[in-house]
């Protein structure tokens, strides 16, 4: 136990929270979430963007389908519909962030119980899409770590 404290101490081991405030709250996440699920296709193309590959998304066939580009990775797990994603297969891949739209607001309790979730909504009546889209992806980058890119 000494030889790790050593270590600790030699090597400079420290844990930096992040606090991000979304639309339902705030998640504070004291590690780079690296499986994330996105259950909103916009979420998905974010984090692509960024250069990150989500672990999972609703509806990959329909992704593949009508959004094209950019193109989703074939490892990508899918993880049921986007009205109504599936929770035993979300429970099961244990992901350690999960992404949503407002839409989907009644089941961010069920979805908190799997993992830390966000809800980051673009298309809304009372937003203008652009400078949301903006505000998000700068959220996601530091989620993710990649605020530098």
């Amino acid at each position: 136990m000494q030889y790790l404290l050593l270590i600790g101490l030699l090597f400079g081991f420290t844990v930096q929270a992040k606090t991000i405030t979304h639309e339902m709250g705030v998640l504070e996440l004291t590690k780079t979430p690296f499986k994330i699920v996105a259950l909103d296709w916009v979420l998905a193309e974010s984090l692509l963007s960024l250069g990150v590959t989500p672990y999972a998304v609703a509806d990959s066939d329909g992704y593949n389908q009508w959004v094209v580009k950019p193109q989703l990775p074939s490892q990508v797990k899918n993880v049921g519909s986007r009205r109504e994603p599936n929770l035993e297969r979300l429970t099961q891949l244990k992901p350690d962030l999960i992404l949503m739209s407002s839409h989907l607001s009644p089941l961010y309790p069920s979805l908190q119980t799997i993992a830390p979730t966000m809800v980051l909504t673009v298309y809304n009546e009372k937003r203008d899409p652009f400078n949301q889209a903006k505000k998000i992806l700068n959220q996601l980058a530091i989620v993710t770590t990649k605020e530098n890119i």
